[in-house]
């Protein structure tokens, strides 16, 4: 062997042993816009940067802004460009429609554009594989039953880099956030939830607040190109959400629909549908002062538990000033109609009271 044959065959090993880093292990978008020949617009150029910087991004959107498309490219990124076998995605959303008929969808166009590594496969659980090696799949929910179930299929995956995508987050449970936190475990592991800012009372509503561990981002309809004039192809203005869809909202819904605020504005409205009272009605009963007459009777109402994690919850309604009066958990029925018992007896029997005999409060009013 030549004497530069022998340095380029000790140079090939070298590469094996030891790989010089991808030069898009730090550049997400430079992969999108050089391997994939796409074009991010600048709020998903700001998303790919902040799940770069950052262990944790969520992402509440208006509708139209290309979410589910940005996290399929930030997951291609992820597989390609950092070493096989250190690296591993996991995707999830509330159906099975949204996980492999629209992300996974993505991922295999992104996939297939970039000559990726690898194979991606259907089904009900969509996968991406590197010869018999699994280093990325989608999961719905409702194929985790529980926090538990959830924390014992995460528990198997062992990768240095780990990417987790939460789509259209704003459906996704509390229990499975803390599912993804058994995941993130390493400095190197970044989570993204992503979706439009329905459900005021969600995890992702309370992600997304100021203070919190999350990086947040906002995307109203007002931040687009279509609306900012920011220059971007014709072909990509015309995938955006649009002036003319915008005022059509505006018409049906009105601005001040709950709608409107969750899918135009990227906000989260003070109420949803299952909403029976309002987050600014409940903040100004909590900061009221005064205190009601304690002379007064009053009128008890009992939400009854039982030995689970749910409470036992009392409270007394004086003149419409309503006080919590009572709170346990895991206590007996028994224990608990003891318990509703003294309390009346305080009033000789006379206050009136009320309760909830749907399931186990049935036992405690007989």
């Amino acid at each position: 062997m030549s004497p530069l044959a022998t340095i380029d065959a000790f140079a090939r090993a070298a590469d094996i042993l030891d790989p010089l880093p991808n030069p898009y292990e730090r550049d997400p978008v430079g992969f999108i816009e050089r391997e994939l020949n796409e074009e991010p617009w600048s709020k998903q150029v700001e998303i790919a940067q902040s799940v770069l910087d950052h262990r944790y991004t969520c992402v509440r959107s208006c509708h139209g802004t290309g979410k589910s498309y940005l996290a399929s490219r930030l997951m291609a990124w992820w597989i390609a460009c950092h070493p096989i076998g250190e690296a591993f995605v996991v995707s999830t959303a509330p159906t099975q429609t949204q996980v492999e008929a629209i992300l996974w969808r993505e991922v295999g166009k992104a996939h297939r554009k970039g000559s990726l590594v690898g194979r991606i496969t259907g089904g009900m659980v969509p996968a991406w594989k590197v010869g018999a090696e699994i280093v990325g799949y989608g999961r719905k929910p409702q194929d985790l039953q529980s926090k538990e179930e959830a924390m014992a299929a995460f528990s198997g995956i062992h990768a240095r880099f780990v990417l987790i995508i939460i789509d259209e987050a704003g459906g996704v449970p509390k229990w499975l956030f803390d599912a993804v936190d058994t995941l993130a475990t390493n400095a190197s592991a970044r989570v993204l939830a992503i979706g439009n800012p329905d459900d005021p009372a969600s995890e992702f509503a309370k992600i997304s607040e100021p203070g919190s561990a999350w990086n947040s981002i906002k995307i109203a309809f007002s931040d687009t190109p279509n609306f900012t004039g920011e220059e971007v192809s014709e072909g990509l203005r015309e995938d955006l959400i649009s002036p003319v869809w915008v005022d059509e909202r505006k018409a049906a819904w009105g601005e001040a629909s709950p709608l409107y605020v969750s899918k135009v504005l990227g906000e989260f409205p003070e109420v949803s549908d299952d909403t029976l009272l309002s987050p600014k009605d409940l903040l100004a009963a909590q900061n009221r002062t005064s205190e009601p007459d304690k002379d007064l009777l009053g009128v008890y109402g009992y939400d009854i538990a039982r030995l689970g994690s749910d409470e036992t919850v009392g409270y007394r309604n004086i003149a419409g000033k309503i006080r919590r009066v009572y709170n346990r958990s895991k206590q007996t029925t028994m224990r608990t109609a003891a318990a509703i018992k003294l309390e009346t007896q305080r009033h000789h029997g006379e206050a009136p009271t009320y309760i909830d005999v749907i399931g186990v409060g049935a036992g405690v009013y007989d």
